[in-house]
């Protein structure tokens, strides 16, 4: 599967499939976790994390759970 490019979106704001991501990296799941109940590559799941944290501004998965429980 192909993770589509980067789009115009507002900074801090993630497509639904950085949201699925993120919301499994904040249940505490591993990259290959979260790739396998997505039916991603492991690497799939890398690149929206690497998004994910440039938009959001946060360096860690703990950041980002932090960030995710901030923003509900």
């Amino acid at each position: 599967m192909k993770v589509p490019r980067a789009g115009t979106r507002a900074a801090g704001v993630l497509t639904d499939s950085e949201e699925q991501v993120a919301r499994l990296v904040q249940q505490g799941m591993r990259n290959r976790d979260i790739a396998a109940a997505l039916h991603y590559s492991p690497r799939t799941v890398e690149v929206y994390l690497s998004r994910i944290y440039t938009k959001l501004s946060v360096s860690s998965r703990l950041e980002l759970a932090r960030r995710l429980d901030t923003r509900r």
